[in-house]
């Protein structure tokens, strides 16, 4: 599937987060970029994994910047009402309400 700014500023809108985090696989280095600052600015603690490993892992220095800033404005703005409260072996542990 090609990828470009048009699709993801679509998904962007619509908050397909997961169609975005999908898109992180794209060989383009400028649109994986351009992918961790839309999910930076989403607010979706589901996006917090797929950009730590981007942090981490990416070729390219400057996506890995965007997404180390990304995450820090992710943390900083999360919207805990995604999380609901789970029961395991009579712990209370946060968990996505929609896993992928």
């Amino acid at each position: 599937m090609l990828i470009s700014i048009s699709r993801i500023k679509k998904w962007e809108k619509g908050r397909k987060i997961s169609k975005l985090i999908e898109a992180l696989h794209t060989n383009d280095d400028d649109l994986r970029q351009a992918i961790c600052l839309i999910l930076g600015s989403s607010k979706s603690v589901h996006a917090i994994k797929s950009l730590q490993y981007i942090e981490e892992n990416d070729s390219n220095e400057f996506v890995k910047i965007a997404a180390h800033k990304s995450l820090k404005h992710l943390m900083a703005n999360i919207e805990f009402e995604e999380l609901e409260p789970q029961i395991i072996n009579e712990q209370t542990v946060l968990s996505p309400v929609h896993a992928f």
